[in-house]
């Protein structure tokens, strides 16, 4: 999240107060500057761990590495992490479309709006398909935010 912003668990009359203080306090020194505030309030999402997202990239880096040693290429050259992040996130992600005007665009679905489960979840569905496909297993430090999730799913 960027920003300043307030997690809310319970309501109380000193945290609603506080909010209010701090938003009117904020929105006066941002028009005292010439400047146009912006309030948003929605629900919080847990962003993923850093170790689950240092996984996935260590795992990126590992599928690279077996693509390359099995001479795969792309338009000639050999992949690297970030193609193995395109290759997963058009697999088990998909596409987002926009229409902008008349014109329609299709990108491929970000990873970085996933929650903790829903990014878990996608490391999932590549653990699984690197063994059933690729007959691949992927590294695994055992201190993972992903382990930590499943183990819990599992419970």
């Amino acid at each position: 999240m960027e920003g300043n912003y307030f997690l809310i668990k319970k309501i109380s009359h000193e945290t609603v107060t506080n909010c209010h203080r701090y938003v009117d306090d904020t929105i006066n020194a941002l028009i005292t500057e010439g400047k146009i505030a912006a309030v948003k309030v929605e629900e919080y999402k847990h962003p993923r761990s850093l170790s689950a997202n240092a996984l996935y990239w260590m795992w990126m880096d590992d599928l690279a590495k077996l693509f390359n040693s099995k001479g795969m290429t792309i338009e000639g050259n050999g992949y690297d992490k970030e193609d193995c992040h395109d290759l997963c996130r058009s697999m088990f992600l998909g596409y987002v479309e926009k229409k902008l005007s008349k014109t329609h665009i299709k990108t491929l679905k970000s990873t970085r709006t996933l929650d903790n489960n829903q990014f878990c979840h996608y490391l999932r569905q590549i653990e699984e398909w690197s063994i059933e496909k690729l007959k691949h297993v992927l590294p695994d430090p055992a201190d993972n935010q992903y382990r930590k999730w499943e183990q819990k799913q599992n419970e």
